[in-house]
């Protein structure tokens, strides 16, 4: 996604006004993101990208050192539609790793310093986007694709690893909150490309008898990825509800983007991917400090 200087952004309501009440209260349903949102993956997706990069290492490819903090490849992520996933995040990384040994890196900063001040920028993604055009070429994209088959392989759908998956505080009890507050008309909208690895995720917070309570649209069921639409009308029509009665709570572009395709309210948590100046930018109608916060906001808590 290009950012661009002009783009008019609306302030979104803070935690500190709390606005939920004649905003968002009088609504009959939530959608919830899964990551960044109920758990935390910030672990899984950095060894995942480390397994890949030095598998790529290891066939003599050029440009794959993988020297990248958990927080710094799990905010790339975050940091537009663009990078949460696939071919670019992949690519930013081998730009950022050429450049980190070009002369035109004066402060002989590392590459993760590097990757995490972009990150940190308004402008950050037409940042990286210009320094992959200028710093890769398409023996790069052959590299990243390569990486990108061994990332989406096995081991990110496995068993093995749940042990990178945990809860994001709080997430447990707000939810069941929900689920009260609004007659159980919560759902679980997710991008994670198997079932498998969706349940897999989904109890390292809940039981499967909590499960049974919630609609779920993920893995192999998600008619579109988002910021598709599909997925979250597809959850408004099992749980009986309309646009103008639900809203969807998520942590990147991707999210706020399929809020507003689908014609419903967004709330940004600044528990996941995205940081605060990149889901202000993207203008939600709410942003909080996590699902838990905004739950106690929405409760007037």
């Amino acid at each position: 996604m290009e950012m661009s200087a002009e783009k008019k952004t609306r302030t979104p309501a803070k935690l500190a006004d709390n606005p939920v009440a004649a905003l968002l209260r009088d609504r009959k349903a939530a959608i919830l993101d899964k990551d960044g949102v109920i758990v935390d993956i910030s672990s899984l997706l950095h060894e995942n990208m480390r397994r890949g990069f030095t598998f790529a290492r290891g066939k003599g490819l050029d440009s794959c050192d993988f020297g990248y903090s958990k927080e710094t490849t799990y905010k790339l992520r975050g940091l537009s539609a663009e990078y949460n996933g696939g071919i670019p995040p992949i690519m930013a990384i081998l730009a950022v790793n050429r450049f980190s040994v070009s002369r035109e890196n004066a402060a002989r900063l590392s590459a993760d310093e590097i990757l995490s001040g972009i990150i940190s920028e308004k402008e950050g993604a037409m940042k990286l986007g210009n320094m992959i055009s200028k710093h890769t070429n398409q023996d790069d994209v052959a590299t990243a694709r390569l990486i990108y088959m061994w990332d989406s392989g096995s081991f990110f759908s496995s068993a093995d690893a749940a042990g990178y998956v945990k809860p994001i505080e709080g997430s447990r009890e707000a939810i069941l909150q929900l689920l009260d507050l609004h007659s159980g008309k919560v759902g679980i909208l997710t991008n994670t490309p198997t079932s498998a690895a969706v349940e897999r995720d989904l109890l390292t917070v809940f039981s499967r008898q909590e499960l049974k309570h919630i609609h779920i649209i993920g893995g192999e069921a998600v008619p579109a990825s988002k910021p598709s639409p599909l997925g979250a009308v597809a959850l408004m029509e099992r749980m009986r509800v309309s646009p103008e009665e639900t809203y969807m709570v998520g942590d990147t572009p991707v999210d706020i983007a399929t809020a507003r395709n689908a014609k419903i309210a967004s709330v940004g948590v600044l528990s996941g991917m995205g940081t605060k100046e990149v889901l202000t930018y993207e203008s939600p109608d709410v942003i909080a400090d996590s699902l838990a916060s905004f739950v106690s906001m929405l409760r007037g808590v």
